[in-house]
């Protein structure tokens, strides 16, 4: 076959093969919110958000996880990574629009002052959304810690790195 010919019936199964396309689209847009919220929750975070941000889909999705774990070296390939996971964190935190968070995981090596003041924002917030697992690994001896943490009725695991 020529290389027109072969041109030409590539160009014919254009359209069903954007159809297909289309097809598989519509299937995975269509699965249950609970089983799209699966999905997404077993993703590292930075992909999971790409996926909600190219999906309008499952922008939802984000906002609604009930487990949320932001590590760093997940971040280290993106300019001024310390400061972009501050405004992920900052931005999913307050955009979700679940009353409930089972978990918050936080892996962050920035010690500049402004930083550690939004870490006890962060504690604070897991334990007013009924947090039930909270691990922070960081540098916690020059913040402290909010004297909410120690009165979180919901709180059954706390690990401190």
């Amino acid at each position: 076959m020529s290389v027109a010919g072969s041109m030409k019936r590539a160009q014919a199964d254009e359209p069903n093969l954007k159809r297909s396309c289309e097809e598989i689209e519509d299937r995975i847009s269509s699965l249950p919110n609970e089983l799209k919220t699966d999905i997404i929750s077993r993703l590292p975070m930075r992909e999971a958000l790409k996926t909600c941000i190219l999906s309008r889909g499952w922008k939802h999705i984000f906002s609604s996880l009930p487990s949320l774990a932001f590590f760093e070296y997940q971040f280290l390939s993106v300019p001024n990574s310390g400061r972009r996971l501050v405004e992920l964190i900052d931005w999913t935190l307050a955009n979700r629009d679940d009353p409930e968070l089972c978990t918050l995981a936080i892996n962050f090596n920035i010690f500049e002052k402004p930083y550690l003041t939004l870490k006890n924002a962060w504690i604070n917030y897991a334990v007013e959304h009924n947090v039930q697992y909270l691990q922070i690994i960081a540098k916690i001896d020059e913040m402290g810690l909010p004297s909410s943490l120690f009165t979180c009725r919901t709180l059954t695991v706390f690990k401190l790195m």
